[in-house]
């Protein structure tokens, strides 16, 4: 059977512990192409902390990034199609999430979120600022 799509995982499948692209990965990602497949890395990881490793894919024009929720270039990084939460969605994880007293570190687009109350208040003026609503006394770090 010709495999005409290969979507692999970084972490844990085509990484080795190391982080890095064996060779025996290499050359089997390297021959696969060869042979007329696509290969397509796929990652919960976000484009930036994946560049590395995905200089070992051969020939692949785009990479499915953020667990899914972004289609970027791999040269570039540039966004070929994303799944965005709508405002309130977000605020409502973000809400239940700091509820718990769990740290939130992250949001897409480089956010930097701190606890509770100004946690909340960042992801509120991050889902504005997707939606088109500036803040002029942002707390959301960039």
């Amino acid at each position: 059977m010709r495999y005409r799509l290969i979507a692999i995982d970084l972490d844990g499948t085509l990484l080795c512990p190391e982080g890095e692209v064996s060779g025996e990965n290499r050359a089997a990602l390297h021959a696969a192409h060869e042979a007329g497949a696509l290969i397509l890395p796929c990652t919960g990881r976000g484009w930036r902390e994946s560049r590395r490793p995905i200089a070992s894919v051969p020939d692949s024009a785009v990479g499915v990034f953020n667990t899914g929720a972004m289609v970027c270039a791999l040269g570039d990084g540039a966004t070929r199609d994303r799944a965005a939460f709508e405002p309130g969605t977000a605020r409502q994880i973000i809400d239940r999430l700091t509820d718990t007293g769990e740290p939130i570190d992250d949001l897409p687009g480089g956010a930097r979120l701190k606890r509770g109350a100004i946690a909340r208040r960042a992801v509120a003026e991050r889902a504005d600022h997707c939606a088109g609503v500036e803040h002029a006394d942002s707390a959301v770090g960039h």
